[in-house]
């Protein structure tokens, strides 16, 4: 029986739940010897060349989603900004805040599991045997685009995305 990396005692809503985290070791064999090259983008999630073939993962709803974010966020902000520190009204409103986020994180949570899922599924019956994904550190230094630009910038996930790139490939046997 394999040792958990992570254990923890949580409510669900309903009544307390233990949850367990386990490693996961990679269990299929990669169907082939090809390599792919993924370049990570803020429109187009993923602009992908394998074998002889290139395509992009769109990332227009992802835009959308941070979009309403930032709108929200800016709407709700206004409202509590007007209300008296610590009032009820003002409790309301942030409580509200917090979960209009926090259902829009999810959807962005899900939106790139999603997407990454579906990628390497492809990348996998197309018999990629490697991935390589670009380096993209550092991208955020020195950025001078205007406000608009950097803030899609900065709350532009990729990191998050290539780590479940990463991960999932490795579980379809993949070089990474």
């Amino acid at each position: 029986e394999k040792e958990p990396k992570r254990v923890e005692i949580g409510w669900d809503g309903d009544q307390y739940e233990l949850r367990c985290q386990y490693e996961v070791e990679g269990e299929e064999e990669p169907k082939g010897t090809k390599t792919a090259g993924i370049d990570i983008g803020e429109i187009h999630l993923a602009a992908v060349r394998a074998g002889g073939e290139s395509w992009t993962v769109n990332g227009r709803e992802l835009r959308s989603l941070r979009r309403q974010q930032n709108r929200t966020k800016a709407r709700l902000d206004s409202k509590i900004d007007r209300k008296e520190y610590g009032s009820r009204r003002w409790k309301r409103l942030v409580h509200a805040k917090d979960r209009q986020l926090s259902k829009i994180r999810g959807r962005i949570k899900d939106l790139l599991h999603k997407q990454s899922t579906r990628l390497i599924k492809t990348l996998h019956e197309r018999r990629v045997g490697t991935v390589v994904v670009g380096d993209l550190t550092g991208i955020r230094e020195s950025i001078g685009y205007g406000s608009k630009a950097n803030q899609r910038l900065h709350q532009w996930a990729y990191g998050e995305f290539a780590r479940m790139i990463e991960y999932k490939a490795r579980l379809h046997g993949m070089t990474v």
